[in-house]
This record gives structure tokens, C-alpha cells and sequence, in this order.
């Protein structure tokens, strides 16, 4: 019995440790249910290779105490070695990599920081001492993504115009009047631009006439019509904290694109005047990048044994525009390189190997490479794979042999781009050609604007996201847009700007498709909405509109394409037609498939007239070739008549006279 007690209490002791480890709440530890409890979206994600650690800082609203940080744990490559994660310097789980998991982590007040940020470290070890291990090509790599802070109390509402916009937000509104002026509505879209620069796709930003977003860090920046200068004040009585910004033409859009600002903070009152920010105007700005401007780090280090990988995304549009070349130059120093071992430094680019160097005595090193156009992308991927293998065989005892470690100094490693029309198309050569600029221009009458507006927006918030800068937006005239040489955005576009612009799918009831093995045309009733992105008289035009058969109001399909673009990023759009229907989820189709449609009738016409001239030409061949062959066959039967009485003669020994 003693015995049964004992194992009984040591099974309690055990699990009441796991849950300590994993982060699980033992009972009694949830948070006092009269204090209301929300979830905070966090962005970004932690990596975490062979013997290298990540790091995130997971803000947490003011007034907000921290009670849980959840996520997913990802593991891909070999299934090796043990994952350590640590919140405000305290070890919360550590164990055997293993699979795929879910993880909720216990935190507290006493693990934010200073800042008002939870530091979150991940680490993957490969190098227990004593314990020996194969090297793999294959490196493991875990990952914390998905993460979630669930938190307890009540926010505390801004104080200042510079800490109006927290680190985390559950939504962000801009707001309007349903019958705003353009000058409202162009700093509306630009203050869209500059809040979706501060926050990932978990953010939501919408231009609204009635503010929605709600939950932990969810704002209101409302903009009305008023004399200059613009002021500011914060009102908090709607339950939401509002930015209430008030003036009138472009000072109204220069202090929306001051809330993108790093500068910001120097707003510290609730009421201002003047907010404003100026763009110097640059030219071919951004070709030369750092490296440490590009990855926001000052040194990237790899070590160990086997392989171990750095990542680096790289944008075109960082370059100030697109680009048909770049070149790449790393350089850094690395350990002694221990004798018999091999040591090497790959760098790829989009997956591709463009340059290797066989780290050896001398302690520093160069990579240089050049990415021509056909493999660069919208978004790349830089990456640095350092690989080492002890001397004697490809097994180590850890702890037994000299550490491998490489620095790359990226403050003085480069990137150059070129300047040059790249080869990408459709969705994927936005925004880089753009060049930071980008004319709306918005086809409809004054009560459906702020409508479009809107439409307008959740693509301004999707394409800012894939931005590297903040996108700087200008109202145009409809009809001026299309008779320009300016790349640029049209909401609520007819079938005739369509056609006028030449776009891959004309919004029509007639739509003709080519496939690489068939073709389809069908002609229908049925109303959509298209988003398509493509090249017209050496400009770059995104276009959105709609097609109904009867001329109904058309709004509904256009929010309905516009709202795939909400939680998804610009990145993952393919090919270059998006298209929104009364029953189906928005699709994507290429212009490869789908073609011009006037051009299109206008092409199988001409190729009906080519058909029936062919064939005449044919008939006619055939004929002469008739005429001919019954020619050559009379000649040749006279020959052989001629021959045959030639012979005759031969034998008989007469001739003809």
C-alpha cells in the first residue's frame, strides 16, 4: 500500500513538473476571472539552427499583465538534439527536439523587460559534451511561429500622439466620413500606408466610416475637415482609443505619413499642431545596401560542426525600384580551421548556389557573386550555409575538438542592385515598380468614393506590407490616369477602362480563355470582380472592377476580392488576374491563359480568313498538280509507244521511212 502511495505521489510530482516545463497551467494558477483576459497578436517567428540561438522581443501592451505566450513549435530536417526556449531569462521548456508540437508557455509580469518587452530565446543544441553525433548534410532547424500572449487587466489608453500606436494591435481603423472630400480620402489611404508599415498581416488596417477593430492594442485614427494647421488631439470615449487628426488638403497628408515616422515619439502630448513629415526626393535611391541595414543585424555567426544555415530576405523594393542584376559581397573572419578538418562557406540565393569558398589559415574572407535577372524575385532569399567536418570522419564527440566559427561583418558586406525592368510579372512586380510612388485613382461617383476608398485601401495595406519604405499616395483623376505614362492603382474600373488599358481579362459578360491545351470561351449572366495586375505602354497598372449584367451596384464583389487580401500577404498572389465571384472563393489566372479578349476575337477572325485562303491556295495547288500528272502520264505513254515501235523495227530489220 505504502509502495502503490509512493508511486502514486511520484507520478503526481512528475507531471507536475512537465506542466512547469511546457508552460501548462497547473489548477488554481488561470488568472482571477474578474480580471478580463485577451489575446495579443505578436509578430515574427524564431529560428533556431545547430548551436545558434534566436531571439524575439514579444511586447505587451500598457496596463496589460502576461499570462501565457503560445505557439507552434516546427522542427524540419533531422530529428536531433535538445531545444531550450527562455522567456526574461528563465528557462520555461527544454527537452529532445522531437515532432511538431503545440506550446504554451507560464509568464509573468517579472519577465518584461525595461522596454515593456518579453525576450524570447530559442536555442537548438546539438554539442552536449561526451556524446558523439554523425554530421548530417541536412541541418535541423526549429522554429516558434504562431505565437499568441494571452494577458489579463485593462490596456491603458495613450497618452501622446508618439505612443498612440502600441508595438502589438489586435486592428487598427482609419476613419472617414461616408461623404469625405479627396483631400480626406488621400490622407486617409496614406495614414492606411503608414500604420500597415508598422505591423504584419495579424494586424488588420481598414479605412471605415464607423470604427470595428477591437481587442488588445485596437486603435482609431480619424481624419475631419478643418483649418490649418492640422492639430491632434486623443479621445478615448468611444471604448477605442481615436487619433483625432483635423485640417485640411495636403497638411492633412503630411501628418498621416508622419505616423510612419521613427520619429514619431517626439509627439509626446495628446494635443499637437504641425505634425508633418517631408520625403527628400532622391534619385536611384538605395542601390547600395548594407548588409546590416538588410537583415537589421551587425553580425551574423555561424559555428559548429555539420551545417548550419542564416537566412536573409531580401526585397527588390528596398533598391528603390526594380532591378535586372545584383551583386552580392560578403566578407568577415573566421576560427583557426583545425588541421584535417573541412570548412566551407556556401552562399545561395532563391536556393541557388552562386558562390563557395573553402574557409583554410587565413582568418578572413571574401564571397562575391552576381544574380542575374531571370533568378531574382519580388522577395528573395539570401542564404549563408556554413559547413565543417572534424578531422578523422564524419562523427564528433562533442566537447573534444576545437570550435568552428565564421562572423560575416555585415556592416561591410553589400548588396548593388541594378537598375533595370526585372524579368518578374504581374502581382510579383509590385510594389519595387512603384518606386515608393503610388497615384489611386478611383472611377466612380461621390457617394460610392469612400466605398472605393475602402477597396483601396486593403490593397495600399497588402502591397505596404511587401514595401521596404512607406509608400507615398496621391489622388488622381480617373481619366487623367488612364491618358498618363504613370504607373499606378484604378479602383472601380468599366469595361472600358479595361480595354483602354488593354488588361488580360476585359470586364465583360464575353470571356475567352486560352489554355496551354485547350481552349475555352463561354458567354454568361454570371457578375465578377477582377484585381489584375499588368504592364501597359511601358507603365505597370493595378486595376480593380467588376462586371454585372444589369449595371447593380458592383461594391459587393469588389470587397469581396479585396478581402482575400486582408490576412494574406502580397507574396502570395500568383500569376496576375484575381478573380471574385457571387459563389466561389477568389482564384488566381495567368495571363498566359488568359488572354485580350477583342485582340483575342479580332486574332481568330484573322485566322479564319488565314484558314479559308489557305485552303483556296490548296485547291488550286491540287489542281495544276492534276493537270500536270495527267500531262506527264500522256508523255509518257507516247514514249513508250515511240520505244516499243523501235524495237519492232530493230528486229525486223526495217526502218520507217
Amino acid at each position: 500500500m505504502r509502495r502503490r502511495s509512493a508511486m502514486l505521489l511520484a507520478g503526481l510530482l512528475l507531471l507536475a513538473t512537465a506542466g512547469a516545463a511546457t508552460g501548462h497551467a497547473a489548477p488554481g494558477d488561470a488568472p482571477d476571472g474578474s480580471r478580463p483576459t485577451s489575446t495579443v497578436p505578436v509578430t515574427g517567428t524564431l529560428s533556431s539552427y545547430a548551436d545558434s540561438t534566436g531571439t524575439l522581443l514579444v511586447p505587451v501592451p500598457e496596463g496589460l499583465t502576461p499570462r501565457r505566450l503560445r505557439g507552434q513549435l516546427t522542427v524540419s530536417g533531422p530529428q536531433s538534439g535538445d531545444v531550450t526556449i527562455s522567456v526574461g531569462g528563465r528557462t520555461l521548456l527544454r527537452g529532445p527536439v522531437g515532432d511538431t508540437r503545440p506550446v504554451a508557455l507560464r509568464v509573468g509580469p517579472r519577465d518584461v523587460d525595461g522596454d515593456g518587452n518579453l525576450p524570447v530565446t530559442l536555442t537548438h543544441h546539438t554539442e552536449n559534451p561526451g556524446r558523439t553525433a554523425c554530421i548530417t548534410v541536412e541541418p535541423t532547424r526549429v522554429t516558434l511561429d504562431e505565437l499568441t500572449l494571452v494577458a489579463s487587466g485593462q490596456e491603458t489608453t495613450p497618452r501622446t500622439v508618439g505612443e498612440f500606436l502600441p508595438a502589438a494591435s489586435a486592428g487598427v481603423d482609419v476613419v472617414v466620413a461616408a461623404d469625405a472630400s479627396d483631400d480626406l480620402l488621400q490622407a486617409a489611404l496614406n495614414a492606411v500606408a503608414a500604420v500597415a508599415s508598422r505591423y504584419g498581416t495579424e494586424t488588420p488596417v481598414e479605412l471605415v466610416t464607423t470604427p470595428q477593430a477591437e481587442g488588445p492594442g485596437a486603435r482609431a485614427i480619424e481624419f475631419r475637415a478643418g483649418d490649418s494647421p492640422v492639430t491632434t488631439t486623443i479621445d478615448s470615449g468611444s471604448g477605442v482609443p481615436t487619433l483625432v487628426i483635423t485640417g485640411s488638403g495636403d497638411d492633412l497628408t503630411g501628418a498621416a505619413r508622419a505616423l510612419a515616422s521613427p520619429a514619431l515619439p517626439l509627439a509626446d502630448d495628446a494635443t499637437t499642431e504641425g505634425l508633418s513629415v517631408t520625403t527628400a526626393e532622391e534619385s536611384d535611391r538605395g542601390l547600395r545596401q548594407q548588409l546590416s541595414t538588410v537583415a537589421r543585424q551587425e553580425t551574423i555567426v555561424l559555428s559548429g560542426y555539420g551545417t548550419s544555415t542564416a537566412y536573409v530576405g531580401v526585397r527588390q523594393d528596398m533598391f528603390g525600384g526594380p532591378i535586372d542584376k545584383l551583386d552580392l559581397h560578403l566578407t568577415g573572419t573566421h576560427t583557426a580551421v583545425p588541421d584535417g578538418a573541412r570548412v566551407q562557406l556556401d552562399l545561395l540565393f532563391n536556393g541557388r548556389l552562386v558562390a563557395s569558398t573553402r574557409l583554410g589559415d587565413d582568418s578572413d574572407f571574401t564571397l562575391d557573386a552576381t544574380v542575374e535577372s531571370d533568378h531574382l524575385r519580388a522577395e528573395n532569399g539570401l542564404e549563408l550555409r556554413f559547413s565543417g567536418s572534424p578531422a578523422g570522419g564524419e562523427c564528433v564527440t562533442f566537447g573534444q575538438h576545437l570550435p568552428l566559427e565564421v562572423h560575416v561583418d555585415t556592416s561591410a558586406s553589400t548588396l548593388i542592385g541594378h537598375r533595370g525592368n526585372g524579368s518578374v510579372t504581374g502581382f510579383a512586380r509590385f510594389p519595387q515598380v512603384l518606386g515608393g510612388d503610388l497615384p489611386v485613382a478611383l472611377r466612380g461617383t461621390d457617394g460610392a468614393r469612400t466605398g472605393l476608398a475602402a477597396d483601396a485601401a486593403r490593397i495600399v495595406s497588402a502591397l505596404q506590407r511587401a514595401a521596404d519604405r512607406p509608400l507615398e499616395l496621391e489622388l488622381v483623376d480617373a481619366d487623367a490616369f488612364l491618358s498618363s505614362d504613370r504607373s499606378g492603382l484604378l479602383v472601380g474600373a468599366t469595361h472600358e477602362d479595361s480595354t483602354a488599358l488593354k488588361a488580360p481579362l476585359r470586364l465583360s459578360g464575353m470571356r475567352l480563355m486560352d489554355y496551354v491545351d485547350a481552349a475555352f470561351e463561354v458567354g454568361t449572366d454570371r457578375p465578377f470582380a477582377a484585381l489584375e495586375a499588368f504592364g501597359n505602354d511601358g507603365r505597370d497598372v493595378l486595376m480593380l472592377g467588376a462586371w454585372q449584367p444589369d449595371g447593380t451596384d458592383a461594391s459587393p464583389l469588389l470587397r469581396r476580392a479585396t478581402a482575400a487580401l486582408v490576412s494574406a500577404s502580397w507574396g502570395t498572389l500568383s500569376d496576375d488576374v484575381l478573380v471574385a465571384t457571387e459563389t466561389s472563393d477568389p482564384f488566381t489566372l495567368s495571363s498566359n491563359a488568359v488572354v485580350p479578349q477583342q485582340e483575342r476575337v479580332d486574332e481568330r477572325r484573322s485566322q479564319a480568313w488565314w484558314f479559308l485562303g489557305g485552303l483556296g491556295v490548296l485547291l488550286l495547288l491540287v489542281g495544276v498538280n492534276v493537270v500536270i500528272g495527267r500531262r506527264r502520264k500522256e508523255q509518257v505513254r507516247r514514249l513508250v509507244d515511240a520505244q516499243e515501235r523501235v524495237d519492232a523495227q530493230e528486229r525486223t530489220g526495217t526502218t520507217d521511212e
